[in-house]
């Protein structure tokens, strides 16, 4: 799947009409559902999606376990792994709720990401140009450039997502997610100070998060970080990694 980049910023865009929003089809499944503490899925946590439809070929294609934030409504999940290329892309699918929060803002300093948009409306804002994209649109950010996205569509919205070369972000959404489910997030709605800096410093130089600036977080990390470790994250973060965390905590199809 190729993107082509345009000079400059580089964003693949065409402007979507201002009424092309998804509206949920009455015939939907449902999937992705947190569990209780007693594995019952719990209504109104899940997401829809329709049989036969491309989120649908990407359950049924996709090598990891479902992840999920649940207080954001954003779920994800691997399609292929840089493993199985050499490194050359990283592939996923993402799916996200009515009302989902902006992505704190951050820039990959070694790799592009590329997005299809398959369902609903999306806005992307890179640097402090916010574009707008909706169903069959492609949108490219090159390295280095700051941005962030959130979904402004109706029902449920959900795109393909790929890192050329494949970089260590999948390795980030299962920490953040599975941080979320245990209740380890601030009322800022960021992860606790002591699980950031370990994942600051197993992540650094891969997914650059600007504020608090870096020259602050990457020095206080090398000193929280171990820290961490010590105090049982090191264990949570290989925790998180495992299929068997998600089969507990979230429906799978």
């Amino acid at each position: 799947m190729p993107w082509d980049l345009s000079p400059g910023v580089r964003m693949v865009h065409t402007r979507v009409p201002e009424d092309c929003l998804m509206e949920t089809p009455e015939k939907t499944l449902t999937t992705g559902r947190t569990r209780d503490n007693t594995g019952k899925p719990i209504e109104g946590t899940g997401f829809n999606y329709t049989p036969g439809g491309r989120v649908a070929e990407a359950l049924a294609a996709r090598i990891s376990p479902i992840y999920s934030h649940p207080t954001h409504g954003e779920w994800g999940m691997k399609l292929v792994d840089p493993s199985e290329n050499g490194g050359e892309y990283l592939r996923g699918i993402g799916v996200f709720r009515e009302g989902q929060p902006w992505l704190a803002a951050h820039y990959h300093p070694d790799y592009e990401e590329h997005f299809e948009i398959l369902e609903g409306t999306f806005a992307f804002r890179l640097d402090r140009t916010v574009y707008n994209f909706g169903p069959g649109e492609k949108a490219a950010v090159p390295k280095g450039v700051l941005h962030t996205f959130r979904y402004t569509g109706r029902g449920f919205g959900s795109f393909l997502i790929e890192a050329r070369p494949g970089g260590r972000f999948a390795e980030f959404i299962p920490i953040y997610y599975g941080l979320a489910h245990d209740g380890k997030f601030s009322k800022s709605g960021a992860p606790q100070l002591l699980p950031a800096m370990l994942m600051t410093r197993e992540l650094e130089g891969d997914t650059v998060f600007p504020s608090p600036p870096p020259r602050i977080t990457r020095p206080l990390a090398r000193v929280l970080g171990p820290l961490a470790s010590r105090r049982g994250y090191r264990e949570l973060f290989d925790l998180y990694r495992t299929d068997e965390f998600w089969e507990k905590r979230v429906e799978q199809p």
